[in-house]
């Protein structure tokens, strides 16, 4: 069992991660949105069908909690709320984001990857999202404080490397980051239920 002080570390360190690299994911239309909102549909879809639900969760071998169920629901109404802010921040947008939105659904992610008690799940459910933004601070803290210039030739975030480097379209960005998304968290949310 982790100690009291260990779990805060650790847990403190989910959230800033999670805070960050949502930040640093919002500067196309909708990318840090739709990001945030798959991120959050599969961290309700995990606390309801999985932790919240005693047969599946014994079936699965993972922890039961009687109050995934409950923090489901907040999961939920958050991305209800996101698809109605992506509704107008379509481009051309008519609602912009900012830090003032994407901290704090950061920070969201981040209490609710806390709440399953499994830090490394901001890794299945946020891989994009760390890939995007989380990466950009990885290469800074690399430089800044080890000096070592660990992925020079990459821009950070992932996004706008891939609109100069690469020509990619706002649009691009968004439909492939969205896909990879989709794609990787559901394969590596596969392997962490199923091939323990």
């Amino acid at each position: 069992m982790i100690p009291g002080w260990a779990n805060i570390v650790v847990v403190t360190g989910v959230i800033w991660i999670a805070i960050n690299a949502t930040n640093c994911s919002d500067g196309v239309d909708g990318l840090s949105g739709s990001l945030v909102a798959l991120s959050l549909s599969m961290i309700g879809a995990l606390l309801y069908v999985v932790t919240g639900n005693a047969i599946v969760a014994k079936y699965l071998l993972v922890p039961h909690d009687p109050e995934g169920a409950s923090w489901s629901i907040l999961a939920f109404i958050m991305v209800g709320c996101l698809v109605g802010y992506l509704w107008y921040n379509a481009p051309p947008s008519l609602v912009l984001m900012g830090d003032a939105g994407s901290r704090p659904l950061g920070l969201l992610v981040g209490i609710m990857v806390a709440v399953t008690r499994n830090p490394l799940l901001i890794a299945i459910v946020g891989s994009v999202i760390l890939m995007n933004g989380a990466t950009g601070l990885f290469k800074v803290a690399m430089m800044r404080f080890l000096r070592i210039g660990v992925l020079r030739g990459i821009r950070f975030p992932l996004h706008d490397h891939c609109r100069a480097n690469l020509g990619w379209t706002s649009s691009q960005v968004l439909v492939r980051f969205v896909l990879a998304h989709i794609f990787l968290s559901a394969v590596l949310l596969a392997l962490l239920l199923k091939v323990r």
